[in-house]
């Protein structure tokens, strides 16, 4: 699975960079999205720490972009926490370089993670899309269980919205509620026109 994070030395441009508020799950309390990220590209295989930029960039451009200095320091964080591990590589008079792979924690860390819809709208943007990218990656049946599983945590939440906008006691209230319900009804849009795309053996894209 290694080669899968070579694509060539291409590299995108970063127009940002994941700084959001830390997740928060019975899985993966206090976690940074992009250590996420990180987690689920040496999911694919072991690598070395420069295949992790051009992988990230390329593939979660738009979603997730981190520097390289970033991937290094959150690699040092998540190896400090026993999440990740690396060995050195020797290739002949070169100097040595780090290999990169999941502990067996790091693993688990980053399946629990990655099979749990969000729970907040904000995270929908980021969170959820990182989740999308290597859902897909795994097969088409757990990105479309995902997707699944997303639409009825959003249904739900949309339901709570319209019984809070309906008990609203004050104008400006049920104008913020409203706009709460049309957001997450868009949302819902989305992922039911996702769902049918991956049922009729399409996939969608993560920048639509």
């Amino acid at each position: 699975m290694q080669d899968l994070l070579d694509n060539g030395g291409k590299s995108a441009r970063i127009d940002h960079i994941v700084t959001s508020h830390p997740l928060q799950s019975e899985s993966c309390p206090e976690r940074n999205p992009a250590e996420l990220a990180i987690l689920g590209a040496l999911a694919l295989g072991k690598a070395h720490g420069y295949k992790l930029i051009p992988f990230l960039q390329e593939n979660l451009f738009g979603v997730c972009s981190l520097g390289k200095s970033q991937i290094y320091a959150l690699l040092a964080r998540l190896e400090s926490e026993g999440l990740v591990y690396h060995e050195n590589e020797q290739h002949g008079n070169f100097p040595s370089r780090k290999v990169f792979d999941l502990t067996p924690d790091g693993r688990k860390t980053f399946e629990a993670w990655s099979l749990e819809p969000v729970h907040h709208i904000r995270d929908f943007r980021i969170v959820f899309f990182i989740k999308l990218f290597f859902a897909g990656q795994r097969s088409a049946r757990d990105k479309l269980e995902l997707l699944q599983a997303q639409l009825k945590v959003c249904e739900a939440k949309e339901q709570r919205l319209k019984e809070l906008m309906r008990s609203a006691s004050n104008d400006l209230l049920k104008q913020a509620t409203d706009y709460r319900v049309k957001v997450i009804r868009n949302t819902c849009s989305w992922l039911e026109s996702a769902i049918l795309e991956c049922e009729n053996g399409f996939t969608p894209s993560i920048r639509d």
